[in-house]
């Protein structure tokens, strides 16, 4: 019986000590804010564009049954002054 309250013994000793490295590397990690995905949007400003596609680490796709798409690459929220950059910086990844 004394070796079964050893081994219990050193297994909470052992618990303890991985929690306290546990929680020393938690306070070393940078804070960060988590954001749910949000892989599929539609009718976003080029800006707004780009911005979901930093917070989703370049991972989006903007989808739409209409050609909403076309009208916002043509300026429709900035005057007629069309904004391509994010469009033709985009690619698969692959």
């Amino acid at each position: 019986m004394n070796t079964s309250t050893s081994d219990e013994t050193k297994i909470r000793r052992t618990r303890a000590e991985l929690q306290t490295e546990i929680n020393e590397l938690k306070k070393k990690l940078p804070e960060c804010e988590i954001r749910a995905p949000q892989i599929f949007f539609t009718d976003a400003t080029p800006e707004a564009t780009a911005t979901t596609l930093a917070e989703q680490r370049g991972r989006a796709a903007m989808l739409s049954d209409e050609g909403n798409l076309f009208e916002i690459i043509a300026g429709i929220y900035t005057g007629g002054r069309q904004n391509l950059d994010v469009f033709l910086k985009g690619h698969s990844g692959c």
